[in-house]
């Protein structure tokens, strides 16, 4: 693990360069999730020689906190594209779930050249009434400072009912570790990144940039996604040249929590059917 001054922040990240001959995938992270939630693909990566980049966006887990009142995914974007030029990676393959969908939208419309393909997981293009609610609510609660609370409000939206119902324990312990790891700087961070997402995607968002994006892109819903349900994820597609659309049943939002194993199915063989 690094961190290393990119574009004006300390950015906490890690660089695998397995084969120079193999495509780079780069993960985008959900709000709430650090680069390890992408353990399971990293691992099958592994396996298959990909080369690949985890990342912290600025003001997320332990990469910094900058003063910005918020932030834009055009500054996500550009921080992205530092972080790149410092590693000498020319080309890339995105892979975004959520926040990171927003993050992958505008990177592949600024910096189209590099961008080989996307992969859009659960996400949206605009912010409309419902998801707005939730996004003011995550940003009250986070600067509330109480992690429980913030948890609590989170559980019910992004994970499916059926898998709440069964992971009980799990549940409960990832409030736990979450209430011993969090700090100010923490919640400040997810209060600025919930900000960002209701500034950037309010009225038409990212939509009308949608039609400039020309690489692979596989758009990927969630049938159960209380966020951001399939039809978020159907304009994705609809709007994007020559997409691919698909629905993963009996799921809910955190589609990388849920359905790591669909996850990985979906995401080799989308980059496998590329080379």
């Amino acid at each position: 693990m690094r961190k290393e001054k990119i574009n004006g922040f300390d950015c906490f990240y890690r660089y695998v360069e397995k084969d120079k001959s193999f495509p780079t995938v780069v993960f985008l992270n959900g709000i709430m999730s650090p680069k390890g939630s992408w353990l399971q693909q990293v691992a099958l990566l592994e396996k298959k020689n990909y080369n690949y980049l985890l990342f912290e966006y600025r003001g997320q887990w332990n990469s910094e906190v900058t003063p910005e009142k918020h932030y834009s995914m055009a500054l996500h974007a550009e921080d992205l594209k530092q972080l790149l030029d410092k590693e000498g990676i020319t080309r890339v393959h995105m892979v975004g779930t959520s926040y990171g969908g927003f993050v992958a939208i505008k990177f592949a419309v600024t910096y189209s050249d590099i961008v080989d393909s996307i992969q859009i997981y659960t996400s949206a293009a605009v912010v409309d009434e419902r998801s707005r609610k939730v996004l003011e609510e995550w940003r009250d609660k986070a600067l509330s400072k109480q992690a429980e609370v913030l948890y609590n409000s989170m559980v019910q939206v992004i994970f499916s009912e059926s898998y709440i119902k069964n992971n009980e324990a799990d549940l409960n312990q990832r409030v736990e570790l979450l209430k011993n790891i969090c700090n100010d700087p923490f919640f400040e961070g997810q209060a600025k990144l919930n900000e960002t997402g209701l500034n950037d995607l309010t009225g038409n968002g990212l939509l009308d940039e949608l039609s400039q994006i020309r690489c692979p892109v596989l758009v990927i819903a969630a049938s159960e996604d209380k966020l951001y349900p399939p039809e978020c994820s159907e304009i994705i597609a609809e709007n994007i040249p020559n997409s691919q659309y698909l629905i993963v049943p009996d799921c809910g939002h955190a589609l990388l929590v849920e359905k790591p194993e669909v996850v990985n199915i979906i995401m080799i063989g989308f980059l496998e059917s590329l080379l």
